[in-house]
């Protein structure tokens, strides 16, 4: 959240934003300021409803909702823009979120002309959707960057659209008539046949329609994750849903209470369906552990598909025995020293690979 504001178009030189200076667009970073603050303290109180531990409340709080991007919408790079469609950028952004979908840069980008350009193509090597406001300004060049920072992000991104690796789509306003621009570059850009001339709230919905993969284009709906833990390990468990669950994965841990044929039609389903298989080893007891992981072995032969991901996390307390049973393809999680959720990240990103 930005408050300050270039001094011209063609300055580089930032001034704070103030309610007397401008009171409609100070007032409106507050509100949005709030909005966020509002959303930590929502994902704060989920946690703790879902009896997460201290460090993962610091986690979700760390999260908040600009890192819940919905896995089948592709990530969308939203262009640093001119002073006067600030405000614009930000209503798009807020839109966007809404849905889920991950949007880039997720803060501001270093001004100058290296840092920008590195920044940058980092970020576009990333996204799926190049998104750029226009206005009639062509904004600021810095002296390392001649073209400046509009017509160089979008020359960037046109070259990866020529190598088919992104799609791009900018924005007018309607009554901005391209012939009464005096820049002969920036009138150009203007009149591209990406650009779409009309309404912000049209626009709006048109960029979430693109953000979405064509039908039988998409990606892979997101992997199905189970969590699965004996009672005594509710606690981790829960933990490990609340972090899978703040990325947008479905994920379910066991059904604990009920008739035992159907907990345990349950837990088979489970474990069959899965696309990614987490087995808690907490406070539990090794005999527990040791009757999944024979149950898995059990039921791999009705799955259609192994798992993209079978691991054994093995929380606290630090001394257990050792279950003597290997299955080659489980990986394990050593946090028994202390309960973490850092090594659950490294699963999310290979999930979402």
């Amino acid at each position: 959240m930005t408050f300050w504001r270039a001094l011209s178009p063609s300055s580089s030189t930032a001034i704070p934003l103030s309610l007397g200076l401008d009171p409609a667009v100070f007032q409106q970073r507050i509100h949005d300021l709030a909005e966020q603050m509002r959303n930590q303290l929502l994902v704060l109180r989920r946690a703790s409803a879902l009896g997460a531990p201290t460090a993962s409340l610091g986690a979700a709080q760390r999260g908040g909702p600009h890192v819940r991007p919905v896995t089948y919408y592709r990530r969308v790079l939203l262009a640093q823009v001119t002073e006067d469609l600030e405000d614009e950028r930000d209503q798009l952004r807020r839109y966007l979120e809404q849905f889920g979908v991950a949007v880039m840069p997720t803060g501001t980008y270093p001004q100058g002309g290296d840092a920008f350009k590195a920044a940058f193509e980092a970020d576009l090597s990333k996204a799926g959707l190049f998104v750029q406001l226009l206005s009639k300004q062509a904004g600021r060049a810095p002296p390392d960057l001649a073209e400046g920072y509009t017509r160089f992000q979008w020359s960037t991104a046109a070259q990866q659209k020529i190598e088919q690796k992104i799609e791009i789509v900018q924005w007018r306003r309607p009554e901005l008539d391209p012939a009464s621009v005096s820049n002969a570059q920036h009138r150009e850009l203007l009149e591209a046949e990406t650009v779409v001339a009309a309404g912000l709230e049209a626009f709006k919905a048109e960029v979430l329609r693109r953000a979405a993969p064509a039908p039988g284009k998409g990606l892979s709906p997101p992997s199905l994750v189970f969590i699965d833990a004996d009672r005594d390990d509710t606690e981790i468990a829960r933990a490990l849903q609340l972090e899978f669950s703040r990325h947008n994965f479905p994920v379910v841990v066991p059904t604990l209470d009920g008739p035992a044929e159907q907990v345990r039609a349950d837990l088979e389903e489970n474990i069959i369906e899965c696309d990614a298989l987490v087995l808690v080893y907490g406070q539990t007891t090794p005999v527990w552990v040791r009757g999944q992981q024979r149950l898995y072995n059990k039921l791999r032969a009705k799955r259609a598909s192994p798992p993209r991901i079978i691991a054994l996390y093995c929380g606290p307390p630090p001394a257990k025995p050792d279950l003597g049973f290997i299955l080659p393809e489980m990986r394990e999680i050593d946090c028994r020293t202390a309960m973490t959720l850092e090594p659950v990240r490294a699963l999310i990103e290979e999930l979402r690979s």
